[in-house]
């Protein structure tokens, strides 16, 4: 069953999860930049990576919802 309000709130929730997704590697390499003595600077960098990674599946899931790239997705969601 088609139904419009489901399918928007399915998008304004990747939307929000993808956002807030990406807003926290972005707090991490501030904090790993201006945080003098740091020791495993590059464990951030990858963290805030792997936490970016898990956004871009919810921005793609958004956009499997118009073009049916299901396996592509699947790929993404696997590598994340």
């Amino acid at each position: 069953m088609w139904q419009p309000d489901v399918f928007w709130l399915h998008v304004a929730g990747d939307v929000i999860i993808a956002v807030s997704y990406f807003s926290i590697p972005a707090a991490i390499i501030v904090f790993a930049t201006r945080r003098q003595g740091l020791g495993y600077r590059w464990v951030y960098w990858m963290f805030g990576a792997f936490v970016a990674a898990c956004g871009v599946t919810h921005l793609f899931s958004i956009v499997t919802l118009w073009m049916p790239f299901y396996g592509f997705e699947a790929i993404i969601k696997g590598l994340a």
